[in-house]
C-alpha cells in the first residue's frame, strides 16, 4: 500500500532450487511491481578482474538473467590455472603437490581452499592430502569416514575381520532395521557376559528364536565366506546389498523425487567408499584377500586426523554449496568433467542452476583460481571409469584469461603438454625440498610465483614423546596404542602375533618388529 518493499538478491548466485528457491521471483521483481527504483550493485569488492571476467563469462550464456555489468577496481591479476589429470586419483594427488608449492610460497594453508560439486567427491583429495600429510578440514559436513553409512559399512567389515569386535557388532546389528530392541540387546550382552564370550557367538546361539539376529547373523556368515576370496571392493558391493542398507536408503523418498537428497547424497558415499576400496594399493605382505581387507581397514583406522589446529591452519574442503559467502585468496575448484559438475542428474532445465553453482565456485576466489578435471571417470567395483569429457562450463572460455589444458573445442593456448608439465612439477618439487640447485623460473609454475619466495629456514628437529613408558606386559599393546622405537620412531599398534607386533611408523608405514628389548616404550600422554 505504501511501497515501503525493499528486496536485495542476487539471481546469479540462486542455488538452491532443490531447497524450493525460485530465482523467478528475482527475474520477474521488476514486471511484478513496475514502479520499483532497481539499483544494481555491480563492483565486486573480493576477485581480481580475470575471475570475474571468467566466470562473468560462464554465467552469461544463461538464457534467464538478469543484465549486469560487474567490474572491479583490482588489477587483472593472475590468469586462471586449467589442468586436467589422466586420473582422478592424479588430479588429487596434484592438487595436493600444488598446495604444499603454494604453502612455500607464503600461502598459509587457511587462506586455501578445495571446493566439489557433492561431497562424495572428497574422499579421493582427503587421501592424497594425508598422504601428503596437509592438515585439512570439511566445511558443512564430517570427513568421510566419519559419515554415519560409512561407519556403519565399516562396522561390518571389522566384525568380519575380528568376530569378537562388540562395538561394531553393537552399532550394527539392528542397521538396517531388524526389529532388534534395546531388551533383547541387553539379554544378549548379559549372556555374553556370563559365558565370557564375544557377542557374535552368542548372537548365534540365539539366532533360532529371533528373526532378526537369525538375519543379522547370516549377512556377516555370507559376508565372511566371501571374504576369502572376495577383495574388499567386491566385498563393500556384496554387503552394501546383502545387508539391506541400500534397499533402505532407496525407500527414503520425498514428496518431489524417487529419493531423497540425503539418500541420494548417501548411497554416493557408499558408491565412493568402493571406489576407495579399489584403488587401495595393499602392502606387499598381504598376500590373501582376507589380508588385503584388513590392510585396508588398517590404513582408514589411521588416517585420523589430531585434533590441533596447526600453525598457519587448515585446508577447507567443501561442495559449492557450504562455499557460498565464503572467500579464499586461493581456490582449487575440481572435478571440472561433465556430469560431475554439471551433475549427472541435472535435468536440462535445471542446467542454469549448475551453472550459478560454477559462477559461486570460481567467485569465491580472490586472487589465485585453479580449476582441474581428469581425463578419467572415477573407478567403479575395481574397473577403470570411462573417458571424462571436460566440463561444458569450461568449453569457448576466453583463452586469453586461462592458461594451462584448455578443451580442445577453445583457441588452444601455449601451454607444454601434460609430459612436460609433470615433469617440471617434479623437478620443481624435489629441487625445493632437496636444497639442489634454486629451481629456474621456467620451472615454477606459473601460479606459484605470484608470492615471493620466503627465505628457506632449516627443517624443525623431529620432536620426541614427552613421556616414555616401560612396557611391562605385552597385552597394553592393543590395536591404535601409541608406541616410539628408538630406531624408527613414533607410531601406532596395528596387530600383534605371538613375539611381533607390526606398527603402522608415522615414518616408514608399516612394519613388523619384535616384542621385547629395550627399543620400544610406549607413548604417555
Amino acid at each position: 500500500e505504501h511501497g515501503n518493499l525493499g528486496v536485495v538478491g542476487d539471481d546469479a548466485q540462486s542455488i538452491y532450487g532443490f531447497r524450493g528457491a525460485d530465482v523467478t521471483n528475482i527475474l520477474n521483481f521488476q514486471r511484478d511491481w513496475p514502479n520499483a527504483l532497481v539499483v544494481r550493485l555491480e563492483q565486486n569488492y573480493r576477485s581480481t578482474a580475470n575471475i570475474l571476467a571468467l566466470a562473468n563469462a560462464v554465467v552469461s550464456r544463461n538464457e534467464n538473467r538478469l543484465d549486469k555489468a560487474l567490474w572491479t577496481e583490482a588489477a587483472a591479476g593472475a590468469k586462471i590455472n586449467l589442468f586436467a589429470a589422466e586420473t582422478p586419483a592424479d588430479e588429487a594427488k596434484w592438487v595436493a603437490r600444488a598446495v604444499l608449492q603454494l604453502k612455500r610460497f607464503g600461502n598459509a594453508l587457511g587462506e586455501i581452499a578445495i571446493i566439489y560439486r557433492t561431497n562424495a567427491i572428497s574422499r579421493t583429495f582427503e587421501s592424497a592430502l594425508r598422504e601428503h600429510r596437509i592438515a585439512y578440514r570439511i566445511v558443512g559436513g564430517k570427513k568421510f569416514y566419519e559419515r554415519r553409512e560409512i561407519r556403519d559399512l565399516l562396522a561390518y567389515l571389522r566384525l568380519v575381520v575380528n568376530p569378537a569386535d562388540d562395538a561394531a557388532l553393537l552399532r550394527v546389528i539392528n542397521v538396517p532395521t531388524r526389529g532388534i530392541g534395546s531388551k533383547t540387546l541387553q539379554a544378549l550382552r548379559d549372556d555374553a557376559t556370563t559365558r565370557g564370550e564375544p557377542l557374535l557367538p552368542v548372537a548365534r546361539m540365539r539366532a533360532s528364536s529371533h528373526k532378526g539376529i537369525a538375519a543379522f547373523v547370516a549377512t556377516i556368515d555370507d559376508v565372511t565366506r566371501a571374504a576369502r576370496d572376495e577383495d574388499p571392493a567386491a566385498l563393500v558391493q556384496r554387503l552394501v546389498e546383502r545387508s539391506g542398507y541400500a534397499a533402505m536408503l532407496e525407500e527414503d523418498k520425498d514428496d518431489r523425487d524417487p529419493l531423497s537428497l540425503d539418500a541420494k547424497a548417501r548411497l554416493d558415499n557408499l558408491t565412493e567408499l568402493v571406489r576407495d576400496a579399489a584403488t587401495f594399493d595393499p602392502p606387499p605382505e598381504a598376500i590373501t584377500p582376507m589380508e588385503r581387507l584388513t590392510a585396508w581397514l588398517d590404513r582408514i583406522a589411521l588416517s585420523a586426523d589430531t585434533d590441533e589446529i596447526p600453525e598457519g591452519g587448515e585446508v577447507t574442503l567443501m561442495t559449492v554449496h557450504s562455499s557460498k559467502g565464503l572467500e579464499y585468496p586461493v581456490v582449487f575448484v575440481v572435478q571440472m568433467s561433465e556430469g560431475i559438475f554439471p551433475h549427472a542428474r541435472s535435468e536440462e532445465t535445471a542446467i542454469d542452476e549448475e551453472r550459478r553453482l560454477a559462477y559461486v565456485a570460481f567467485t569465491r576466489a580472490m586472487t589465485r583460481l585453479i580449476v582441474t578435471r581428469s581425463r578419467q571417470l572415477p573407478a567403479w567395483g575395481g574397473r577403470s571409469g570411462g573417458p571424462a569429457a571436460p566440463s561444458q562450463f569450461l568449453t569457448g572460455l576466453p583463452a586469453e584469461l586461462c592458461e594451462g589444458d584448455l578443451p580442445d573445442t577453445t583457441p588452444a593456448f601455449a601451454a607444454p603438454p601434460p609430459t612436460e608439465r609433470a615433469r617440471k612439477l617434479a623437478t620443481f618439487v624435489e629441487r625445493r625440498r632437496g636444497g639442489g640447485a634454486e629451481p629456474t623460473d621456467d620451472e615454477v609454475p606459473s601460479w606459484a610465483r605470484h608470492r615471493p619466495r620466503p627465505p628457506e629456514a632449516p627443517a624443525p628437529p623431529v620432536a620426541s614423546p614427552r613421556v616414555l613408558i616401560e612396557i611391562e606386559d605385552a597385552d597394553e599393546l592393543a590395536r591404535g596404542v601409541r608406541v616410539f622405537h628408538s630406531r624408527f620412531g613414533a607410531g601406532a599398534v596395528l596387530h600383534r602375533a605371538g613375539g611381533r607386533l607390526q606398527v603402522a611408523f608415522d615414518q616408514g608405514g608399516p612394519r613388523w618388529i619384535p616384542l621385547g628389548g629395550t627399543d620400544l616404550h610406549r607413548v604417555g600422554e
